[in-house]
Formats: structure tokens, C-alpha cells, sequence
């Protein structure tokens, strides 16, 4: 194995990543009397500094012109050389060559800002009675500006109302935000209500609020009926809201069902090559020869 070394030359630094490739014609023998022309390279990466090694076997056996060649990190061709013989092993490969440029990437706004989400929520009674149903459930949060400021006004991000087994759903709009937190008709920890907020200043999925609410405090309007248009998790985590009987002392019409789910099939067609319609001409009908269709017919 014979070892080149060489340097990058025009510049004290910013070589990091540039590629070097030395190719050429390889006559091969397979067998004694048998030659055989095969394409051969070998590729290094310098360092900062231009500095960069090849690694060449000892049995190749150039034909041909030997192509040296310099790519920055994109891939792009730098320099191109043509030599008559591989440079000797004790002798610096030197390539005059500017470094290329290195390109950075802005930072991509979220696509997704601003965009309608959903959030999620249990709310759990500390005392155990049944208060959480239809309470009436309004998440707060503060703005994150551009310039890395809070916004110091307040916003209604969503409003909803509790199911029967104090879960809620609404949606909001996806931003950044300061600080969040969920009121909640009647609850008395305030406390309670504020939420943790996740990296970037996003709200998470899902959020249990523990809540204080006492027997005797005003009763909010019960919810009418099903929410419209569920999702997934609101017909997985408040099951019971939407298999609700109306059939109360009354026999259940098996042929009217309470909540109806339809189901839709979607179907998409790809054609990833254009059609080829080989066309088709029909064969001429078979006549019979003439002289057998002017031959009368005895009768």
C-alpha cells in the first residue's frame, strides 16, 4: 500500500470537509494471457487545515492520464488536474485551490403557527362528588413575541364545556406562549388551573386538573347532548357521552340508534408512468370468392 499525502493550498484554513479524488484507468489481469481495462479511484477528506491522505495499492497499473480532482462539502467540483503518473510517495501532492465558501441555513418559521389544534382535558374533584359535569372550562395564555418579549395582555385561547365525567376537548390556535393556565366555573383553587408548558412554549396534548368545587356552588346548565364533530379521543376518553340512553322508561327502538357513526372509504389513484394504448385494428371480414357468390342456387 503506497501512502500519499498532500496539501490544500491558497488559504490558511476552512478546508473541513472537501473531498479529494484521484482516478484513473486500471489494467487488470485476471488471467495470464487475459487483460482487462477497469476504472479505479480512491477519495480522502482533508481536515481545516488542507491536509489529506490517499491510500493506493501497490498492484494497480495505470493506463491513461491520472485525474486529481477537488470537491467542496456540496459536492461541487473545486479544481480538476490531469498528470501522466501517480506523484511519488515521498514527494507532497500539492493542489492550489480556494476553499469554498460554507453556506448556513436560516432558521425555518413553524409551519404549523398559528394553525387550529386541539387540546384535551380531565377535570378530577378533590372532594369526590360529582361537580365537574357541564362546568364551564376557558384557557388563558400569554403571547410570546417575535422579539422574545411576553405579550402583556391576556388572551382566550378556547372555551368549552365540561362532559359529564369532567372531560373537555376545544380547539385553539397553535403559538408560542409565555404562560397558560384553564378557569374553571366554580373552582375555588385558582392554583390548580395553571399549566406547565412544554418546550418552545407549546400547551401539551392533555392536561388533569385537579379541582375544588363545592356541593353548594352554582349549578352550570348541563351540556346539551353529544359534542359535534368528535375526534378520535373524545370518543375513547368520554365513551359514556356519546352511548347515552334518551330511551329513560321507555322500551330502546333498536332501529333508532342514539348517535349514528359513518364510515367513508377514501380512495387515491397514483400513475406514476404515462399509459402506452397499443391500438387494435379489427380483421377485414371473410368474403367468399366470387365466383361462388354469383353461383345460383337450384330451387
Amino acid at each position: 500500500m503506497t501512502t500519499l499525502n498532500g496539501q490544500l493550498e491558497g488559504s490558511s484554513g476552512g478546508y473541513d470537509q472537501h473531498s479529494i479524488e484521484l482516478s484513473f484507468d486500471n489494467r487488470l489481469k485476471t488471467d495470464p494471457d487475459v487483460t482487462t481495462i477497469v476504472p479505479f479511484s480512491r477519495r480522502s477528506t482533508s481536515n481545516d487545515a488542507g491536509s489529506f491522505t490517499l491510500e493506493i495499492p501497490d498492484n494497480v497499473d495505470p493506463i491513461g492520464a491520472i485525474q486529481i480532482a477537488v470537491f467542496n462539502p456540496t459536492g461541487a467540483r473545486l479544481l480538476r488536474q490531469t498528470r501522466n503518473a501517480i506523484p511519488p510517495a515521498n514527494q507532497v501532492l500539492q493542489l492550489n485551490v480556494q476553499p469554498s465558501t460554507p453556506f448556513t441555513l436560516d432558521e425555518h418559521p413553524d409551519p404549523f403557527l398559528n394553525a387550529p389544534e386541539k387540546f384535551f382535558g380531565h377535570l378530577i374533584p378533590k372532594s369526590g362528588s360529582a361537580t365537574v359535569v357541564g362546568r364551564q372550562v376557558v384557557l388563558f395564555g400569554k403571547r410570546k413575541l417575535e422579539s422574545g418579549a411576553t405579550d402583556p395582555i391576556e388572551t382566550v385561547l378556547g372555551l368549552t364545556q365540561s362532559a359529564t365525567n369532567g372531560y373537555f376537548s376545544m380547539p385553539y390556535p397553535r403559538v408560542f406562549l409565555a404562560s397558560a393556565r384553564v378557569e374553571v366555573s366554580g373552582n375555588t383553587d385558582t392554583a390548580a388551573g395553571v399549566i406547565t408548558l412544554i418546550e418552545d412554549g407549546r400547551l401539551p396534548t392533555e392536561v388533569r386538573l385537579i379541582v375544588n368545587i363545592p356541593v353548594d356552588s352554582p349549578d352550570t346548565p348541563k351540556p346539551n347532548g353529544p359534542p359535534r364533530a368528535p375526534e378520535q379521543e373524545d370518543l375513547t376518553n368520554a365513551s359514556e357521552v356519546f352511548t347515552a340512553d334518551p330511551a329513560v322508561g321507555k322500551c330502546v327502538r333498536l332501529n333508532a340508534p342514539n348517535r349514528t357513526l359513518e364510515e367513508y372509504q377514501y380512495f387515491t389513484i397514483v400513475r406514476t408512468t404515462d399509459p402506452f394504448i397499443l391500438g387494435q385494428r379489427p380483421n377485414p371480414p371473410v368474403r367468399p370468392p366470387r365466383g361462388l357468390a354469383c353461383r345460383p342456387v337450384a330451387s
